[in-house]
């Protein structure tokens, strides 16, 4: 991996809460990735649609971070 990459997280999840799924939030060959790291603790996210933005805070640090979606080579 190189500088800037963020890697993908292999691993599994657990969906506790049938609606998660059944509503939609989750599809079938839905995957974790790692979008930030090097935060000591963080809140949030917060997606705004019409900035294509996704905004999370890290409450020891004092500081807000936000990420915009990347597209698919």
């Amino acid at each position: 991996m190189t500088s800037g990459q963020i890697p993908t997280i292999h691993g599994v999840y657990e969906i506790l809460d049938e609606r998660f799924h059944t509503d939609g939030c989750v599809n079938g060959d839905a995957r974790l990735e790692r979008l930030h790291h090097g935060c000591r603790w963080a809140e949030g996210p917060l997606y705004v649609p019409a900035r294509r933005q996704l905004i999370w805070s890290d409450i020891p640090n004092d500081r807000m971070s936000a990420g915009t979606r990347r597209r698919a080579r």
